[in-house]
């Protein structure tokens, strides 16, 4: 999504309690230098995400708070904040994706960055057992014996395949 700061502004106008427009605003902003509005915005979208109490949309505005950190020289902030979001489900962004990612580049350039993708906590799958059985007990289900969370683990086993009807 391509959009000019300006008309992110005019749009903020309208809709000054629209989360993903002070998120894009404020990465917008980051990237022109324009530190403490890039902030103010990357911050609002949070605190918007918060009373929503959306399970997705506060992660996802998180993360870009950590981005427009990084693009603003909060290396730190950005950092904390990444370290609290990566063991998470539901993040919008992986490691192996991190690496990539041409927004991450300010936090490739940083040592931290190779400490915080090599830890295994951060490297997790994230589909590992779609079959139903949960755990290592062998039981899905919350309160099984295998954990109150069912793995995710993905097996080819347990995919079901169809099979094409012959032509006679």
């Amino acid at each position: 999504m391509l959009f000019r700061s300006d008309d992110l502004k005019a749009r903020l106008v309208s809709e000054p309690g629209n989360r993903r427009l002070n998120s894009w605003l404020g990465l917008a902003e980051a990237l022109l230098g324009e530190r403490e509005a890039a902030l103010k915005h990357g911050q609002e979208a949070v605190r918007l995400a918060t009373e929503e109490g959306d399970a997705v949309a506060l992660p996802a505005a998180k993360l870009r708070l950590a981005l427009i950190q990084s693009w603003t020289n909060d290396l730190d902030a950005a950092f904390a904040g990444l370290a609290a979001l990566l063991p998470k489900e539901g993040l919008e962004i992986t490691v192996p994706a991190m690496k990539l990612d041409p927004w991450f580049a300010k936090l490739r350039a940083d040592a931290r960055f190779g400490t915080l993708a090599a830890d295994p906590k951060n490297n997790a799958p994230l589909i590992s057992d779609l079959s139903g059985r949960g755990g290592r007990s062998g039981r899905g289900g919350p309160g099984g014996p295998g954990g109150d969370r069912e793995s995710t683990r993905l097996n080819s086993r347990h995919v079901k395949r169809s099979r094409m009807p012959s032509s006679a």
